[in-house]
């Protein structure tokens, strides 16, 4: 393998993690939204996990609160590609390869720790199989280079000289920026899937002239939290119907409580409760805390509220609630039907928007596959162009101009090689005489 092909792929891996760690960026961003794993998917377990949760919080201690391990590791694959647009002497391949070596070792140790888990995280896998093959290729590239003769690439094969010249810098520094921006275009046109045939018990809640709200929500979740806040003032204004069914997590302690809470205010006040069940601070949703807020709103007493709290029956509807989240294949929360369509996430503006359109899904929907695809035609198109394009040796500085210098453009040295030539030329004559 010549070493301009080993440059080549250590730069085609790059530009994936790029285009990967983009989309984890993306995701990362909007937990609750994720454009390209689902939320209960396997990125979001392996974020979760005592891992992701340890990293989490090194990066928010020692680097920024507000940044992510996508976000660092975007930096991070920039950085190293930057760096291969530079490549001029040994020495900037033996930094490549440490780069890329170094990156490598905690790529193969985040593979490790996914296998533990039992959960692959796709976009993250792609990240870290990124990694491991730039590093193979950057540290095959220095090995090459130490065995060779001359400190300069331009010493080296052409192929090397053809990688790293301005005009394949460009197109990588090109298809890197389309790779990146990428994710962060196609999630700002998520794709809202239809349903052609609504579950029954949510088609049985459907009114013909009416748009319909049907959101399965726990009060202490961040995410549910974010949603209300985003359309709440859309729901009133365009009068919409509101079904909330109940899924209170066991790791929200206020769930629960906000939960019977609801379930106990009468209709016409459920969501004047909700609203400050979904805004009060989550401290404050304790079963103490939620019956004054039911109280306060109904102006009833605490004492037939707490009853309703305790009531069997209560409790049965919390149950039934959270059955029928599985029942209809409802996938994390909130999962919200607007509609005849459903919107996974805190997706609000999502939500408003198919409440302007009244529940008919957006015009422009850039879908996963057309973004993947897009990312490949870019890959390979830089590829094939570096590999095929012809070499212009560096080297080969030498013009017609230049070729026919005379005597007072030529340097001393090309003077002292005439007169020797000439010399030679004089005895040449006198040998044959």
């Amino acid at each position: 393998m010549r070493l301009g092909h080993l440059l080549t792929v250590a730069r085609a891996a790059l530009s994936t993690g790029v285009f990967a760690c983009a989309a984890l960026v993306v995701d990362y961003q909007k937990p609750g939204d994720p454009a390209f794993c689902a939320v209960d998917s396997a990125c979001m377990k392996v974020r979760r996990s005592e891992v992701g949760l340890g990293i989490a919080e090194w990066i928010a201690d020692n680097i920024s609160p507000g940044l992510t391990l996508p976000h660092v590791a975007l930096f991070l694959f920039l950085i190293v590609m930057a760096v291969t647009f530079f490549l001029k002497t040994k020495l900037h391949a033996y930094s490549l390869a440490a780069m890329c070596g170094l990156g490598a070792a905690f790529a193969g140790y985040l593979i490790v720790a996914q296998a533990k888990l039992g959960s692959f995280c796709p976009w993250c896998m792609v990240v870290d199989a990124a990694m491991l093959v730039a590093g193979a290729a950057a540290i095959a590239l220095a090995v090459f280079v130490a065995g060779t003769k001359g400190g300069m690439f331009d010493d080296l094969d052409e192929s090397l000289q053809r990688a790293t010249d301005t005009p394949t810098t460009i197109a990588w520094g090109i298809a890197g920026t389309i790779l990146t921006a990428l994710p962060f275009i196609f999630s700002k046109y998520p794709v809202v899937p239809e349903n052609g045939a609504l579950p029954g018990p949510i088609a049985a809640l459907q009114q013909p002239g009416k748009t319909v709200v049907v959101t399965f929500t726990d009060f202490e979740c961040p995410h549910c939290r974010k949603l209300h806040k985003d359309t709440h003032a859309a729901f009133e204004q365009r009068g919409a119907i509101i079904h909330r069914f109940m899924v209170p997590l066991p790791f929200h302690p206020g769930a629960m409580p906000a939960a019977l809470g609801y379930l106990c205010s009468p209709e016409d006040k459920r969501e004047q409760v909700a609203d400050e069940l979904y805004t009060t601070d989550p401290e404050n949703l304790s079963y103490e805390g939620v019956v004054k807020i039911v109280a306060k709103h109904t102006g009833g007493e605490e004492g037939p509220i707490i009853d309703c709290f305790n009531a069997d029956d209560t409790k049965k509807k919390v149950e039934a609630d959270s059955n029928l989240f599985d029942e209809v294949g409802a996938q994390g929360l909130p999962t919200t039907w607007v509609g005849g369509t459903r919107v996974i996430g805190s997706r609000g503006d999502v939500v408003v928007g198919l409440l302007e359109r009244n529940a008919e899904p957006p015009a422009i929907q850039l879908p996963l596959w057309l973004m993947i695809a897009l990312g490949a035609v870019t890959l390979a198109g830089v590829v094939v162009w570096t590999e095929r394009r012809p070499t212009e040796s560096r080297a080969d500085t030498r013009t017609p101009d230049n070729e026919d210098k005379t005597d007072d453009d030529k340097t001393d040295a090309d003077k002292t090689d005439d007169d020797k030539d000439d010399k030679s030329d004089d005895s040449s004559e006198k040998e044959r005489a």
